[in-house]
This record gives structure tokens, sequence and C-alpha cells, in this order.
């Protein structure tokens, strides 16, 4: 191996290890300690999604739900972490007129079985919720056109892709005012807040959404906005990553290579 090689080999080996040792960093970060951080550019998420074209009312009928029922949707795994068993113990709460025409789709992988499959059969609404798994892309498409409103009572969150993708479909979400994710996504006329994390709160809100009047078509173009500007964020992030050498610790780079010359 020439000096020349060895020297280039030691530079791309110095900048990776700069580079894993950033990542290193912002791994230990919270989302919201990241947002903070001076050298940090927070890009929103976009979505890859699209609608099925399928008729609303077909698509209920194959999924077995009334064209006049109420829909709610919380997409993600289904674990302690997204929260979905809390969802099922504020439909208890809910009056008997509302019950009666409230439909839960939880669209992910079962990771608590037992657990929250145990809590459904408790309150009696098996019939009423839909698990369906993991679910591809045309699915989710098909799943959020019969559904009436998006839920996320995550204990915690980073941005929540499912909100935008919900947005892109019309939908308003409910969710927790503390999420991370809030700052970020929220707009007025697109959201039902929750304030406070108990479950009768929840409930709250759940009528709350369904009594209102949403304008769908605003919610759609708050998302879409959000999606058109995404090129133009990526190109001001590099143009100014490269401009600010936010990446390199140039001092650090050299002073690897003279370590590893010492050595050879």
């Amino acid at each position: 191996m020439t000096l020349l090689t060895s020297r280039l080999s030691c530079i791309i080996r110095a900048i990776f290890n700069v580079f894993i040792q950033r990542c290193m960093v912002l791994l230990q970060l919270q989302y919201s300690d990241f947002k903070r951080k001076s050298n940090a550019c927070i890009i929103k998420n976009t979505i890859d999604i699209k609608k099925s074209g399928e008729n609303r009312e077909l698509l209920r009928e194959k999924y077995g739900i009334p064209n006049d029922a109420n829909v709610l949707i919380c997409v993600g795994s289904i674990g302690q972490r997204k929260n979905q068993v809390q969802i099922i113990r504020a439909y208890q709460l809910l009056p008997d007129k509302y019950k009666e025409k409230l439909y839960i789709i939880l669209a992910g992988k079962n990771n608590i079985k037992g657990y929250i499959n145990k809590e459904i059969e408790k309150t009696n609404i098996k019939d009423r919720v839909i698990i369906t798994g993991f679910v591809d892309k045309n699915t989710l498409a098909e799943l959020y056109e019969i559904s009436d409103a998006n839920i996320v009572v995550s204990k915690s969150e980073g941005f929540g892709l499912s909100i935008i993708e919900a947005g892109y479909f019309g939908l308003p979400t409910i969710m927790y005012k503390d999420l991370d994710a809030y700052e970020d996504v929220y707009f007025k006329g697109g959201f039902t807040i929750v304030e406070n994390r108990e479950d009768e709160n929840v409930k709250d809100a759940i009528i709350e959404t369904f009594n209102t009047d949403w304008n769908k078509n605003f919610i759609k173009r708050e998302v879409e906005k959000n999606k058109n500007d995404l090129k133009n964020q990526y190109i001001r992030f590099y143009n100014d990553a490269i401009k600010e050498c936010v990446f390199l610790d140039i001092n650090k780079i050299v002073k690897e290579v003279n370590c590893f010359e010492n050595e050879i």
C-alpha cells in the first residue's frame, strides 16, 4: 500500500468516524432536544401513499362497516408505546349513542395480542374493533378512505407519520398536546387536541371530533403544502450544511490523519 493510498484511506476513515459520532449523539437525544440544537434542521416527513380510487361505500362493505358509521383509525404496531389499549378504554366511557355508531380500526402488527384482545373481549366490542395486522400501502390507503378521523394516543411519538398520511386523505387527528410532533404538525382546523392523558379526556376528544364539521379539503391542502415544500427544504438544508460545514470537524480529521501517519 502506497503512502498516498494509506493517507486517503485514513481520511475516509476519519470522516466516517466523525459522521458516526455525530449520529450517535443525535440518537441519544429526545426529539424535542434535537430541535433545540443550534445546528439542527427539522425537515418534516412527507408520504408515499396514493388514493385507491375505489368507491367509499363499496370499500366499507368490503370491511363490514355500515355507511353511516363513524370510523376511527389508529395506525402503527400495536404495543405499549402506541398505547392503543387506551382507545378501547375510552370507548367504554362513551355515551350509548356514540358507541352504537363507532367502529375502530387498529392497523398494524399486533405485538401485545393477549393484552389488547382481552381488553376488547372484556368490553364486548369485538364486532366494533378491526385489527388488521401488518398492511401494505394499497390496503392502508383503503383503510384511510373508509375512516372519518385518525387518533394518536402514543406514550411517546417522534414525528408521527400517520398524522400526515391521515391529513392527505382529509382526516382530522386526535392527539395529545405533549407529543413531540405537536409543534411540527399542528394547524388549526385539522386537530382535536387532548390536554391530559386520562381516559375521560380521550373520550371527550372522540365526542368533540364527531360533533365537528371538518373541512376535509382544507386539511388536504395543508398537507399538500408541506409535501410541495419538501424539495425546497432539502435544497436549503444541504446548501446550509455545505456552507457551514455542519457535518465535518476539519481539525479532528487532520488530527486523526496525523495520528495514523505517526503509526506507519
